[in-house]
């Protein structure tokens, strides 16, 4: 398949939006390039869907194809590339100061920029039968601290991402939606799956009817062993017991009570029928 655009002239139009967009992909898995003996930049990007490279196309201000499908092993790509144009210079040298990739500093966050910073390198994980949903943003390219720079810029914006072990961000539970709600709809109905989050409503936890009460606290060097009423026993260590700013709560649901409650408030027949 080999999909071209016609060269768009942008007079007289906002320009700042198409650059909204094209910092949000080069977050992502976009990428810039000077060809050899070129003197300007170049846009390129690899998908598995070639309708959300249409949809790039769509909005980037220069002629621009879309070929493929590419064998990868198993899988296969489509490949979108640009012509060399003056107009992606200034991006170039925002995001290749010294000809290698980073995260600007001055990075403003948008909704359009974390839009397609998602639909490029965004995936949605839902766990329906737990009632458990995530969504990470793949940023294991960049320099940690750039990355945890990039989040107070986030948390201005309500987005209370956090930062992995593997440096790409992370957000859970409730925040999911707010997320959604602010990118807005997607564009792209083939990555429509990634909208498909667990609504705030249903996330809600069920009342637990059983509460323990610990029978015993023994301290035994640095840690603290609690003995529940069942008979269950745990260990946490008494740092955190002294601690100011650390409430230690321990949630434990006993499956032997439970049975118990579940058959004592089992219905049984009457005794005259």
């Amino acid at each position: 398949m080999i999909c071209f655009r016609p060269l768009v002239i942008y007079q007289g139009r906002n320009i700042m939006s198409w650059i909204e967009l094209l910092d949000g992909i080069l977050m992502s898995d976009g990428n810039l390039t000077i060809p050899g003996q070129c003197h300007f930049p170049r846009y390129q990007q690899t998908c598995k869907e070639p309708t959300f490279l249409e949809w790039v196309i769509s909005w980037l201000p220069t002629l621009s194809r879309v070929t493929g499908p590419h064998p990868s092993g198993k899988y296969q790509y489509w490949l979108l590339s640009t012509k060399t144009n003056a107009i992606y210079t200034s991006a170039y040298q925002h995001w290749y100061p010294q000809g290698k990739k980073h995260l600007p500093d001055d990075l403003k966050i948008t909704p359009k920029l974390m839009l397609t910073e998602y639909l490029g390198d965004g995936f949605l994980h839902v766990d329906a039968a737990k009632k458990l949903q995530h969504i990470e943003l793949g940023t294991y390219g960049f320099k940690e601290a750039a990355v945890l720079d990039l989040l107070p810029k986030l948390q201005q914006q309500g987005l209370d991402f956090r930062r992995k072990s593997n440096n790409a961000l992370n957000l859970r539970g409730g925040r999911v939606q707010s997320f959604l709600d602010y990118i807005g709809p997607c564009p792209v109905p083939a990555l429509s799956y990634k909208w498909n989050c667990i609504k705030v409503a249903d996330l809600m936890w069920r009342k637990i009817e059983i509460v323990e009460k610990a029978e015993s606290l023994t301290r035994h060097g640095s840690v603290v062993h609690i003995t529940l009423e069942c008979g269950h026993a745990f260990r946490r260590p008494l740092s955190r017991l002294r601690s100011p700013r650390t409430n230690l709560m321990i949630c434990h649901v006993c499956r032997s009570l439970l049975k118990q409650q579940m058959r004592r408030n089992r219905l049984t027949p009457d005794a005259s029928s």
